[in-house]
């Protein structure tokens, strides 16, 4: 079987892979300590495992859909999967797990600027060639989560 158009199949079975991990979680293995579940209820009275059951069911459903799309032959345009870009993943990553391991050291304040300015740098990173780092949303990003830093600490105006 050929697959006509790579994207929409790999993202189908992302999705599918996505939701049917949503729903072994929500709904448990049987037999297994590791994944007890969540008790479901009924659509009046939902549980906790009724939400991402369901949700996981219907990406599921939508991920079947797509691959299905994907193995139909397309004309024209091929849809070719370009290389997957593992820095700027990389930085924005690193930036969430610097920012909680120095969230209680060093405060709000700072902790929030070095993790927004990592951030920055691994959107950098991605930007295409030619371009100033990715234009002016970097730096709109940057000033935006620094503004909500300095005011939750309670550095804002009163």
């Amino acid at each position: 079987m050929k697959i006509g158009h790579p994207k929409n199949f790999w993202g189908g079975v992302m999705f599918i892979v996505i939701g049917l991990i949503f729903a072994v979680i929500a709904r448990g293995i049987p037999g297994m300590s590791f994944i007890p579940g969540y008790t479901m209820g009924t659509p009046a009275r939902m549980g906790p495992g009724f939400f991402p059951f369901y949700l996981g069911m219907i990406l599921f459903f939508l991920g079947v859909l797509i691959a299905l799309t994907g193995l139909r032959v397309h004309q024209g345009d091929p849809g070719k999967i370009e290389k997957f870009h593992w820095g700027p993943v990389g930085w924005v990553i690193g930036a969430i797990v610097i920012f909680g391991l120095l969230l209680k050291p060093v405060g709000m304040l700072l902790d929030g600027g070095h993790s927004s300015a990592m951030a920055i740098g691994g959107h950098a990173k991605g930007a295409p060639v030619g371009t100033l780092h990715g234009g002016w949303r970097p730096v709109a990003t940057y000033f935006g989560v620094r503004a909500l830093t300095v005011n939750n600490a309670g550095g804002g105006t009163r």
